[in-house]
């Protein structure tokens, strides 16, 4: 003999079965929000070139000798190439004073101008140099397609 079912009993149970089902929908998507993004396919040095940098403004710090012992830099100006292709959403950052220098594209081959300046109270101070007598200086860049750092020497 069959059992008969009520159809309170099948109404529990899809209810139950949809509410288990809308439970594993936002599980997963949360899951899938806290997940690291993807890593960048190219390294900010691969696809990005800076040329022309120039230090704007700069005043030495002296020893007790008054022997120059470093610089405290204020403003940094470079030209930004993108050379693997066109980069969107570039962000130049170049030291933790200075705001950072946003472009939405800058095209293959072409460049666009990083002009980065901070307060009189928070220089950047330049103050160990490489064989030749440069400065090195490390900038951080980040794009939609490209991420890290290269360093330059000024």
């Amino acid at each position: 003999m069959r059992r008969k079912t009520s159809k309170k009993s099948h109404k529990k149970t899809l209810i139950a079965v949809l509410l288990v089902l809308i439970f594993g929908v936002i599980l997963t998507v949360g899951i899938l929000q806290n997940l690291p993004p993807p890593p960048k396919e190219w390294t900010a040095a691969e696809y990005f070139e800076i040329f022309d940098a120039t230090v704007d403004d700069a005043r030495p710090k002296f020893n007790d000798s008054g022997e120059i012992i470093a610089y405290e830099m204020y403003a940094l100006r470079y030209k930004l190439r993108a050379v693997k292709g066109d980069a969107h959403n570039v962000v130049a950052k170049s030291w933790a004073a200075a705001p950072p220098d946003e472009f939405p594209l800058i095209r293959q081959g072409e460049y666009a101008t990083v002009e980065q300046r901070t307060s009189e109270s928070a220089p950047y101070l330049l103050h160990e140099t490489n064989a030749e007598g440069k400065y090195p200086f490390t900038v951080r860049l980040r794009s939609d397609e490209a991420e890290g750092e290269i360093v330059i020497y000024l």
